[in-house]
């Protein structure tokens, strides 16, 4: 038997390599040859990016960025999160939602938001939340 050293994780777009675009395939090189092979195929259910879409609106200033911002960032990222977009100027160009910030937060799938969501050391973090600002948070995967 060969042995395989995976190189990488990728989805797969192309109908001529999969019928499914959602479709996971792990890449191995076959080290001798340099051969890229396609070894294993599975669902990206439960792999795929999951978000926090934020739309806050800040009414202390002063005690959202000193008491909020620094233990929220932390938490974020110890549960592998990061926040990717802080969307300002937003003018509705059809209906009447027009946030004053929106913001996108990207987490590796879902288990990583509900674990993050759950966290006891966020609820006093939350409670700044709630006192510093009025906000509407919702979470979704990515679905390319």
């Amino acid at each position: 038997m060969v042995p395989t050293t995976a190189v990488s994780i990728s989805r797969i777009a192309d109908a001529k390599c999969c019928n499914d675009p959602l479709s996971l395939h792990r890449h191995m090189t076959v080290p001798s040859s340099g051969r890229i092979v396609r070894t294993v195929t599975s669902k990206l259910m439960g792999l795929m990016a999951a978000y926090l879409l934020v739309d806050i609106a800040v009414h202390d200033r002063d005690s959202y960025i000193s008491e909020y911002l620094p233990p929220v960032d932390s938490l974020i990222a110890k549960h592998g999160g990061k926040v990717t977009h802080r969307i300002t100027g937003i003018e509705a160009l059809e209906g009447s939602w027009e946030p004053e910030r929106l913001l996108l937060i990207e987490f590796p799938d879902r288990a990583a938001v509900e674990a993050f969501w759950r966290d006891p050391d966020y609820e006093p973090v939350k409670e700044v939340r709630l006192r510093t600002a009025t906000s509407i948070i919702s979470m979704g995967e990515d679905q390319r």
